[in-house]
């Protein structure tokens, strides 16, 4: 957790498993919601469509938390297909307002431009 001036900022993933015990905090801190920007990540082992809508569930029930400021893709690892799928998700729940913002952690160039 860091501290700024711009509000309380939390670093959580699945694969760190302290999603809930970050949420806990939050809930716990005298800081507004509004001023915290929680951020966790969907593991890279079994990455796909179905697995990145089910953690995102996961974690919004272990964090006990509205929503999720930002969900990242924590590693490109499974294939192009599965990365695709897993970004589908994440579009879909920000959609519905489980997630405001979407994005990904450790790719590189080739991750992206890979049909």
């Amino acid at each position: 957790m860091i501290l700024s001036a711009d509000g309380l900022k939390v670093d959580s993933a699945a694969a760190y498993r302290n999603e809930a015990p970050c949420g806990k905090a939050v809930r716990q801190s005298s800081i507004p919601r509004e001023d915290i920007f929680f951020t966790s990540k969907i593991p890279s082992k079994g990455l796909s469509y179905d697995s990145t809508k089910a953690q995102v569930e996961k974690t919004l029930k272990e964090t006990e938390l509205a929503y999720i400021d930002l969900m990242l893709i924590h590693a490109p690892y499974g294939g192009s297909e599965n990365r695709k799928g897993a970004w589908k998700a994440l579009v879909e729940a920000r959609g519905e307002g489980k997630i405001r913002s979407i994005g990904i952690s450790n790719y590189g160039v080739q991750h992206l431009v890979s049909p």
